[in-house]
């Protein structure tokens, strides 16, 4: 191969039925290609008020992932080489062969021009015949650090940054853990993990000692969810609700997606109202990518290679306002290990409507616990508004995520409480006669309340600073019932604020 040379060039119109779907095509990449250049365009950008999103993703021969773009930009400029990448993507060699590239239509709304005109162009560049460096070795051999003791660790499970659509980059986003004294951190971009080393580096190089959950949201279009504990790229393209049955086999879900490339080029007679071909366009033959599994086997097989599978921002906006963000998988307590219930700035709708959604799983058995995270594309306009998750571990990522998934967790916008007796986790004993919680750092005006069973049981104020509150069982608690403290600040002028809660507690049999 010399010189340079566009290896595909496309345009045409996305019409509102090619939504909430997945567009493959494919490209043949020839011997000697030293990097590739990927351009997609599309307007009109937005439509009263509602933005159009089409994101790119690539797949090398053989289906493994090589990155995705999940950003707004109607102009997106993705690069892949031996030695770098465009953020959201894996730099490497590129084999020759027939390469997937996959449009996810996540939005499309009806415009004068009948959709979105798009134009999708691949350039190949030879290489300069030079070697490539030797990868960087990591340091080892180092001693195992002792990691002390059992301890209240403050993290943030939800961070986003510029490897996906984050409007700050890694080096903010150590800022933002410097800041706010993070134990931890998990940075979840959409539907990539690139981030996560360079995130790992940088708070080494900041002398941080801040633990880097690897994680990602799979961004869906019917609902997010983070994937923590587990290194690389997990396919998130999943049946839609209520769309059948699928294979038993756990390992489809992360099976190279070589289906993908079996698909491309291969043409489907349903995209043919979905793309459209005008005078003068460039026509491209897609195939309609249709996914075999359903979410439960997608968060069987994460949970099978010991990560966590978190339900976020269940009651979010959703089609079109925000594609995905509202979860629509009703069978999730079933298969889910978390649920996200304060997302962000705590005092919103939707949060309130995800306390109200968790409450109705815990009453039907689930015991699902709950997280917070941050979901920071930016630094928080509102940080004394924004909470974090709480464990009782040690700081090492099995250890937190054992923690998380078996509810040792507290949420917090500040003041601490923490389950006193029985200890972060355990069950209540049927013979109990009281609970206790630790509380610590309260403001002033705040009112401690305890919750049975998803209702308000008894409320009280509580001095500021540090205290022990106990409350008496004047029954003896049936088999399941659980219990959760919430700390509530009770302005003088305004509306109560909850500040902080437990995780339930649940009687045993």
């Amino acid at each position: 191969m010399s010189g340079a040379g566009a290896i595909l060039q496309g345009s045409g119109t996305l019409t509102p039925e090619a939504a909430r779907r997945t567009l493959l095509t494919g490209f043949d990449v020839p011997p000697g290609t030293g990097s590739l250049t990927c351009r997609l365009t599309f307007a009109p950008a937005r439509v009263n008020g509602i933005r159009n999103l089409i994101t790119l993703a690539l797949f090398e021969p053989g289906g493994a992932s090589r990155g995705a773009a999940h950003r707004h930009e109607p102009v997106q400029v993705v690069e892949i080489g031996a030695n770098k990448a465009t953020r959201g993507f894996v730099a490497g060699a590129l084999p020759p062969g027939r390469w997937t590239v996959a449009l996810d239509v996540h939005c499309v709304v009806p415009s004068d021009v009948g959709g979105v005109r798009y134009t999708l162009d691949v350039e190949a560049t030879a290489r300069d015949g030079e070697d490539d460096p030797p990868p960087t070795m990591l340091g080892g051999g180092d001693a195992v650090p002792d990691l002390g003791p059992v301890r209240w660790l403050k993290g943030d499970l939800h961070v986003h940054s510029d490897h996906s659509d984050g409007r700050w980059g890694i080096d903010a986003v150590v800022a933002h853990a410097r800041t706010n004294a993070l134990d931890f951190i998990a940075l979840t971009d959409h539907n990539t993990s690139t981030g996560t080393a360079p995130l790992r580096e940088a708070l080494r190089d900041a002398g941080l000692a801040t633990i880097v959950i690897p994680g990602l949201e799979l961004t869906t279009f019917a609902g997010h969810a983070n994937v923590l504990g587990i290194e690389g790229w997990v396919d998130w393209r999943t049946r839609l609700p209520g769309g059948g049955t699928s294979d038993d086999d756990l390992d489809d879900a992360f099976a190279d997606p070589s289906d993908l490339a079996d698909l491309a080029g291969a043409g489907d007679a349903g995209t043919t109202r979905m793309v459209v071909a005008g005078e003068g366009d460039v026509p491209v033959e897609f195939a309609l990518h249709r996914p075999a599994g359903k979410m439960e086997a997608t968060a069987r097989a994460i949970q099978s290679r010991g990560g966590l599978f978190v339900v976020n921002h269940p009651r979010s906006a959703g089609y079109p306002a925000c594609t995905g963000c509202r979860w629509d998988f009703d069978d999730a307590p079933a298969y889910a290990d978390v649920i996200e219930v304060m997302n962000g700035d705590w005092p919103r709708r939707q949060n309130d409507e995800a306390m109200v959604l968790w409450d109705r799983w815990l009453a039907s058995g689930w015991r699902i616990p709950a997280t917070a995270g941050s979901d920071a594309h930016g630094a928080p306009a509102h940080p004394d508004r924004v909470g974090y998750t709480w464990a009782w571990s040690v700081p090492e990522v099995a250890s937190i995520i054992g923690s998380v998934r078996a509810g040792r967790t507290f949420l917090s916008r500040g003041p601490h409480v923490s389950w006193e007796a029985p200890r972060p986790g355990a069950e209540v004993a049927r013979a109990t006669t009281s609970l206790a919680v630790r509380l610590g750092g309260v403001p002033a005006g705040c009112l401690v309340h305890f919750v049975c069973d998803g209702r308000l049981v008894e409320f009280r104020p509580v001095p500021e600073g540090d205290s022990v509150q106990a409350f008496p069982l004047h029954a003896r608690p049936l088999a399941g019932t659980w219990f959760r403290v919430h700390l509530v600040h009770q302005p003088k002028v305004g509306t109560p604020e909850l500040v902080a809660l437990t995780n339930p507690v649940w009687v045993g049999r």
